[in-house]
């Protein structure tokens, strides 16, 4: 494979002997690399090599170069790209269709299912560097239970990155591992599926209690979601801040396991929850169930699909971790599904400013905490 980029636009240039001699490839601010090819996944273009009519399962597809390019090597079989980011399942099916190939993708909290009639011929599958260990290991423990017997799990990742761990952890499920390749710090290992596995459980949904604007709420949680185990500060104040009219249709934007929504439908508010992150939304439907209470639960990118014109209030902690273009996104949306005359609420470490001047015309702190303040933001 020869790469080219620029932008966010990306080109990659094919030396295989069936598929397109070059591939086009979108990306955006929010995924990883997003303005380059990762060396894991051109790694692991290098040597997944799958038969025409290959069922091929790609976790962690992010913008979907490593699926694309294996579903244009195996247009007979089935491929599926798996997500948990809604920003980038958009993505790989943005680039699915550029590139004319067929392929489906998953937005699921975990891997799907296997069963006789829905399992892969081969896995290939580059954790990222953010993803949490945990995690990636369960994934890995999922992807080999979705693997026919005999067939191959190709896993790449740097040692930095949790490289060793992940080896480890598919040696011992699989019963062995082989080193495939090395290249820019990044290992490529292989293992085939057994036909038994050991039942593996390496991160689970999780439940904990705590007090949230006076009141006390169990909370469903999972490995990598913010502030697991604890309402974090920003949160809690902006809770204590927020006192909508029980009349009122309120959007908990970036949800996390939910806390924000779960104050306010607990005070007799229509509530929707929304989070780019499947993971997270799927702990806020857990949160909600143990709570006893009701909400429209979301999985989509900055709001993406919401009906504008629609919300009295929207609360959000948002994601400073994300970069300031996928902030300005997020609040243009915020401002869209506000109904007239509706308030935003966000919380935010008193160290940074929420670049929230394009999106509104007046903004104000409200409160302050220890480290945090809460603004409010009017159309």
């Amino acid at each position: 494979m020869t790469r080219d980029a620029s932008a966010h636009e990306h080109r990659l240039r094919s030396h295989a002997d069936r598929g397109p001699d070059e591939f086009v490839f979108s990306a955006a601010a929010g995924v990883a690399s997003p303005d380059g090819f990762r060396a894991a996944d051109l790694l692991l273009l290098e040597h997944v090599d799958p038969a025409a009519d290959a069922d091929v399962l790609v976790p962690a597809a992010n913008y979907g170069v490593v699926g694309t390019v294996l579903g244009a090597l195996s247009p007979s079989g089935r491929t599926l790209l798996a997500e948990t980011s809604a920003r980038a399942a958009g993505l790989c099916e943005r680039n699915l269709a550029a590139n004319d190939v067929a392929g489906d993708v998953a937005l699921e909290a975990t891997l799907p299912d296997a069963t006789a009639d829905t399992q892969f011929d081969v896995v290939a599958y580059a954790p990222r560097d953010y993803d949490p260990v945990d995690a990636v290991k369960q994934h890995i423990a999922d992807a080999l239970a979705a693997l026919r017997p005999g067939s191959d799990l190709y896993l790449a990742a740097h040692p930095r990155e949790g490289g060793k761990r992940y080896r480890d952890a598919l040696a011992d499920i699989a019963g062995g591992v082989d080193r495939i390749d090395k290249r820019a710090g990044v290992r490529l290992f292989r293992a085939e599926r057994p036909a038994t596995l050991p039942p593996t459980e390496y991160a689970t949904f999780d439940e904990f209690t705590d007090s949230v604007a006076g009141d006390e709420f169990t909370f469903a949680t999972y490995p990598g979601v913010f502030s697991g185990g604890h309402v974090d500060h920003g949160t809690q104040l902006l809770a204590e801040t927020v006192d909508p009219d029980p009349e009122d249709t309120v959007l908990d934007l970036c949800c996390g396991y939910g806390p924000l929504g779960a104050v306010v439908a607990d005070r007799g508010c229509e509530t929707w929850f929304t989070d780019d992150s499947a993971v997270a939304t799927a702990c806020t439907r857990r949160t909600l169930d143990a709570n006893g209470l009701d909400g429209r639960v979301e999985t989509a990118d900055c709001a993406a699909g919401l009906p504008a014109d629609t919300f009295d209030l929207v609360v959000s902690n948002p994601p400073t971790h994300a970069g300031t273009s996928v902030l300005h996104e997020l609040f243009a949306r915020a401002s869209d599904v506000l109904q007239s005359g509706g308030e935003f609420l966000a919380v935010h470490h008193e160290a940074l400013d929420l670049p929230l001047d394009r999106a509104f015309s007046r903004v104000e702190t409200v409160a302050h905490g220890e480290e945090h303040a809460v603004v409010r933001a009017r159309n």
